[in-house]
């Protein structure tokens, strides 16, 4: 197992995870929690288990104070990498998936209009995304995600 970069330079707060999909399962999209006034707060991947049905990992912060669930779904492309917002003084308050096929990238999962600097973390050619950690900050949400990823 390999670890992408981390997709900003805040290290603040507590390292969660990482939080898996089953071995050689296809990612087919990521559900986010968003509070108001602190961003995306929880994060998970959807994905398709043997009989063809879509699951979920667990949330990684199980922090339950959201104002609304959101997620994207990017079934039929491989996820490369993610795309995030960072908003000063809230942490990550957006996020979209970098595809490795015909529709570069997925929709965002939030659509925060705040200004913001875009961030990206991205595996190594030829590897699979099979998982996620994150960096929580108490009052910010989630301010920090790297990927981890297997080669094929």
């Amino acid at each position: 197992m390999s670890y992408s970069e981390w997709a900003t330079d805040n290290y603040q707060g507590r390292q969660l995870g990482p939080v898996f999909v089953p071995e050689g399962k296809e990612i087919l999209g990521v559900k986010v929690k968003e509070q108001a006034g602190a961003g995306i707060i929880d994060i998970k991947f959807r994905f398709r288990n043997q009989d063809d049905e879509i699951q979920e990992t667990g949330w990684i912060t199980n922090n339950d104070n959201e104002t609304e669930e959101r997620e994207i779904d990017f079934r039929g492309e491989t996820m490369v990498g993610l795309e995030l917002k960072e908003q000063a003084g809230y942490g990550i308050v957006d996020i979209r998936a970098i595809l490795n096929g015909d529709k570069p990238l997925s929709e965002w999962a939030t659509n925060n209009p705040a200004q913001v600097t875009i961030k990206e973390t991205i595996i190594d050619k030829n590897s699979r995304v099979n998982g996620f950690e994150v960096m929580e900050q108490a009052g910010y949400g989630i301010v920090n995600l790297r990927l981890t990823y297997t080669d094929e």
